[in-house]
């Protein structure tokens, strides 16, 4: 009887001794993470930084960055170049769904969020999501001027019932490419078009998308408050009396000829 009590003893100093380095190695994994977290925060610090110079540098040396359009063309060397920096843009490279969003957030006020989490909250996650409302800004953004507004306006009223955002983005991205590609000087710095156009159709496919309304159908004073301030922060170049005329005109009921 001895013999086996010492013995369970035994057994559970074990499972204890087994307990606490299965801790400590946990304790001491978190804080290699920590340490990781902290190498990758800098080197994005790093990476921000000389993107910045870069960017400096470019304004007064149109030469490298005429180098730089070349570099983004060259298989091999573009690869890498978007290995390393995956938010930059190479010659007339589509931006990235991912990085417009992105560029957003780092360049808006946080009333701008705030819009788009109360439209969310007011119509659901499944149609008015977050996401979603960022994704017809970018597609207008990136598409008007390039593709036709039927594919835009078609995209956003998909998205409504597919929830499929990884392919519509896709979609658009392989469109825009594609007639870049075809006509040379086509571009989608904004130039094509103005800006007043971009928040029209970007108005037209929240409407779609999120809300479910179509051209001339009346839009609650709640939800166009809140669709002011996305597209106003989205496209701050549009003037505060274009915005006004955009709304008022989105209301207006469509004549069929």
């Amino acid at each position: 009887g001895g013999r086996e009590r010492e013995g369970e003893i035994l057994d559970e100093r074990t499972r204890m001794a087994t307990c606490m380095a299965h801790t400590h190695a946990s304790f001491g994994g978190f804080r290699g993470m920590r340490k990781a977290g902290g190498r990758e925060r800098e080197g994005r610090k790093v990476l921000k930084h000389a993107q910045r110079s870069e960017r400096e540098e470019e304004e007064t040396n149109p030469v490298g960055k005429l180098l730089k359009n070349a570099q983004g063309s060259l298989p091999v060397i573009g690869l890498l170049s978007r290995i390393f920096s995956p938010d930059e843009t190479f010659g007339k490279e589509v931006m990235a769904y991912q990085t417009y969003c992105r560029k957003l957030i780092d360049s808006t006020e946080r009333e701008w969020s705030v819009a788009l989490y109360e439209l969310e909250q007011r119509h659901g996650r499944n149609r008015a999501n977050v996401k979603y409302a960022q994704f017809c800004c970018w597609m207008a953004a990136i598409g008007v001027g390039i593709v036709p507004k039927k594919e835009i306006i078609t995209s956003a009223r998909r998205l409504r019932y597919s929830a499929d955002l990884e392919y519509e983005i896709g979609g658009i991205t392989t469109s825009v490419t594609e007639t870049m590609q075809k006509y040379k000087y086509i571009s989608t710095d904004g130039k094509n078009v103005g800006a007043p156009a971009r928040v029209a159709v970007a108005l037209e496919a929240i409407c779609e998308c999120c809300l479910g309304i179509k051209q001339g159908q009346e839009m609650e004073e709640e939800d166009a408050a809140l669709i002011r301030v996305i597209l106003g922060g989205a496209f701050p170049e549009c003037p505060e009396e274009k915005l006004d005329e955009i709304f008022l005109k989105r209301a207006q009921p469509v004549v069929n000829n």
